[in-house]
């Protein structure tokens, strides 16, 4: 059995739990598992980066979606294809292809593609993207459930373009996909979903790397951490602190409400409290000094080893979250033998036993969560419970067997899927017709890149030419525009040479009406550019020109400002790169 993983990036939660999965079925099962990814952190052998094709749709991303959510929440993801079809080829090499987190990386028109060549698939689900139309956390809204109208984290939506991907995943997405989820929490919303309410759904909990996330002695890892032998240590870590739904607000009202607690004021004024925060954000120390504890900041630590370190000085982890799903904290802490406490929510009550593991309270009910610290740093009587948890439920080889039956159960199914709507491998008319405004105002919003940004950033320049020419021969309304004499061709060397030969191959009679070359870097080989004369600018305005065509992609923007200042008013500039953009790209 072949198996390959697709995964947006190798790092960050679900990354790592990808990988994970990639390294316990190759240990414990008879599979052979790979990993293609579009962003490769590690250097680990058996994950590929996959070449991407650079789109203008991250612009998109950037500009509607990252830059237009309300604060504090999380991203929401268009799903669309950075993946080439020589690469969705390569997928069709294996049995299974099992996505996991694939935001910007492979779009419903890839999977329903791999679908239609027959190919087994399975999708983990690790937050609710796949389910919504573009956020990975909803905050309590259920419109994913129906609509995903006029969503309710965007600042502005004014084409309702979160509507429109829902409705491109209920029909695209074939049925046969089998969903996994790792927790009972996020299953329950795939069930209720308007995209996935018709599909098979499991679950599967994901494992912990028991190895790395181990009980270190608690002395050594605090004089890692330059922590007292006798501090009591409360840990909060999230990879990025004040996203919304990790509940830093909650957190820091938790730590407010113990203050008046006359243990808590006890241990403040012997010295014994510390904090430990890991995660993204600058703007916090404020908040943190404010509550007169001592506290260790440290960014998010890709470094798994040193994360074990983090938990193992702690005597409880904090997890204030108001929405998650099976969260990697929560079972690398209890791993690390550190019980956790944190509000019911999500996968959360799933893996914290009250009284064994940690505890789990009312969401938002910040007086029960303080209480809930207290208790279990007065106590201090988890930490063996809470491995012998971890090594029951979080093993791999608990997670891979699951994983393999299920492979081995689809492996043997017959269904096919009937929802295939087009035939070519192509992005469906109406989903053109879906983002084509956006495109066009993402151009606006980005009008101060210059084209030689917008075409590095979508593809390679040499290859963009002659798909440049290659559209100007199938497209005669460009050669039937241009006129009979006056034509100068300016640029800086091989496009322009390409360019005269496809004028010669396509209108031989042009080749006498081109009056000459305008050359920006001093080529001085006159047969090079077919004979043609090297034009003086400081002459342009006696040669009377009807048309000058930019032969550069690479510096287009460069010689059409230079050709601004000549102020040729009755001379028509003819931009190819802007033309391809404009017009093939991102037609209407």
């Amino acid at each position: 059995m072949k198996v390959t993983m697709v995964s947006s990036s190798d790092i960050g939660g679900a990354g790592y739990a990808a990988v994970s999965l990639l390294d316990a079925l190759n240990k414990n099962e008879n599979i052979s598992c790979d990993m293609l990814v579009r962003n490769k952190h590690t250097n680990h052998l058996k994950i590929y980066p996959v070449k991407g094709r650079p789109l203008f749709l991250d612009y998109v991303q950037q500009a509607y979606f990252q830059q237009n959510i309300k604060p504090g929440h999380t991203l929401l993801s268009l799903m669309y294809s950075d993946m080439e079809e020589e690469y969705l080829k390569i997928c069709l090499n294996y049995d299974i292809i099992h996505f996991h987190w694939i935001a910007n990386f492979v779009s419903v028109e890839s999977i329903s593609y791999l679908a239609r060549q027959g190919k087994k698939l399975i999708w983990t689900f690790h937050d609710l993207n796949p389910m919504t139309g573009g956020c990975h956390y909803s905050y309590g809204c259920e419109k994913y459930m129906e609509f995903c109208s006029n969503c309710s984290e965007m600042v502005d939506n004014k084409y309702n373009i979160t509507k429109g991907m829902l409705l491109q995943k209920k029909r695209y997405l074939p049925k046969n996909l089998v969903v996994v989820t790792p927790s009972q929490w996020l299953a329950n919303c795939a069930r209720k979903s308007a995209v996935f309410k018709k599909h098979r759904v499991e679950v599967i909990p994901n494992s912990v790397a028991l190895d790395i996330f181990s009980s270190h002695d608690r002395l050594y890892a605090r004089e890692y951490w330059h922590i007292p032998h006798n501090a009591k240590v409360i840990l909060y870590c999230a990879e990025y602190l004040l996203q919304v739904h990790k509940g830093y607000k909650y957190f820091i009202e938790t730590l407010r409400c113990v203050r008046s607690n006359p243990v808590w004021k006890q241990w403040v004024q012997q010295g014994v409290i510390q904090l430990l925060i890991v995660g993204h954000s600058e703007t916090i120390k404020n908040d943190i000094q404010a509550l007169s504890v001592p506290c260790i900041f440290t960014d998010y630590l890709q470094n798994k080893e040193i994360l074990a370190k983090a938990y193992s000085a702690a005597d409880v982890t904090i997890l204030p979250s108001i929405e998650d799903n099976f969260p990697n904290v929560m079972l690398e802490s209890l791993s690390c033998g550190t019980p956790v406490v944190g509000f019911a929510t999500g996968g959360i009550p799933e893996a914290i036993i009250n009284g064994q593991t940690g505890f789990v309270v009312p969401q938002k009910n910040c007086k029960a969560l303080g209480d809930a610290i207290l208790h279990i740093l007065q106590k201090d009587n988890m930490r063996e419970a809470c491995r012998k948890f971890a090594e029951k439920f979080f093993n791999d080889k608990v997670q891979t067997r699951k994983y393999k039956i299920l492979y081995d159960d689809i492996l043997s199914s017959r269904s096919s899927s009937t929802n295939f709507y087009y035939n070519k491998f192509q992005m469906p008319t109406d989903a053109k017709k879906l983002l084509a405004p956006y495109l066009f105002d993402t151009i606006k919003y980005y009008s101060r890149l210059s084209v030689k940004q917008q075409l590095l950033f979508m593809n390679n320049i040499k290859e963009l030419e002659d798909k440049v020419l290659n559209y100007m021969e199938n497209n005669w309304q460009f050669m039937e525009k241009l006129p009979d004499e006056s034509i100068a061709i300016w640029g800086v060397g091989n496009f322009a040479q390409k360019l005269m030969s496809f004028f010669s191959k396509m209108r031989t009679d042009l080749k006498n009406k081109i009056r000459g070359f305008f050359d920006n870097r001093n080529y001085r080989k006159v047969d090079f550019f077919y004979e043609l004369p090297i034009l003086d600018t400081d002459l342009i305005a006696t040669y009377n020109l009807k048309m000058i065509i930019i032969a550069s992609l690479k510096y287009e923007d460069d010689i059409f400002d230079q050709i601004k200042k000549l102020s040729l008013s009755d001379t028509e500039i003819i931009r190819l790169g802007n033309m391809y953009i404009q017009k093939v790209i991102f037609p209407v």
